[in-house]
């Protein structure tokens, strides 16, 4: 018995087949995962969307450049749930009045900052609310690639800034008034018409 155990042949089986067997394992799911990795791919966007709407913040967007698609989505105590979805988003944006008029250019290069691919996008646009008023909002994009690094969709953020943008906004407008006359200093009254003529020989 002692003998056996000394063997060759025994040691070769002790060490060896308990090798092999790990390596069948192993085997099976390397071809587990290669046959799911198509149904993971599709999965994972959506994985990745739900995430940025599960660590509290309130609404997360998705825009698909190509079949331009347009969600959004709303978290309420870790609770993912589609709240929009808009096909033809570019032409739908302006025929609806989805973004304010004024604010058209804005949208314009938001548009083609996806396009061209740009990597990171903050933007703050006036967007028109469920009860149809315009409300400043802070949009924070990052572009995602596909496996040939072409721009397939910007996914981001959307943060309601309106209350402390209109506080900006009063202080700036303090700042640019004579503090006895309260009417416009020159310098930026000239301004203000300059932008209103530019925009009209626009429209």
């Amino acid at each position: 018995t002692y003998a056996l155990f000394e063997s060759r042949e025994y040691l070769f089986f002790l060490f060896t087949v308990p090798m092999m067997l790990v390596a069948i394992s192993y085997y099976h799911q390397f071809f587990s995962i290669l046959q799911n990795n198509k149904m993971e791919q599709i999965e994972c966007e959506k994985e990745r969307f739900k995430a940025l709407a599960s660590v509290g913040i309130k609404r997360v967007f998705e825009y698909n450049i190509k079949d331009d698609i347009f969600m959004t989505a709303r978290s309420s105590e870790g609770k993912y749930g589609q709240e929009s979805y808009v096909k033809d988003f570019k032409k739908a944006v302006k025929q609806y009045r989805y973004v304010l008029y004024d604010d058209w250019d804005l949208f314009d290069g938001f548009i083609n900052d996806c396009i061209n691919g740009v990597p990171i996008i903050e933007i703050n646009m006036r967007l028109r609310d469920k009860n149809g008023d315009y409300k400043w909002y802070l949009i924070r994009g990052k572009m995602i690639n596909n496996e040939k690094k072409l721009s397939l969709k910007m996914i981001g953020t959307m943060e309601n800034i309106d209350e402390i943008k209109r506080m900006e906004i009063r202080q700036t407008d303090e700042n640019m008034r004579d503090p006895l006359t309260k009417l416009y200093k020159r310098s930026y009254a000239k301004q203000l018409i300059q932008e209103f003529l530019k925009k009209q020989s626009c429209s």
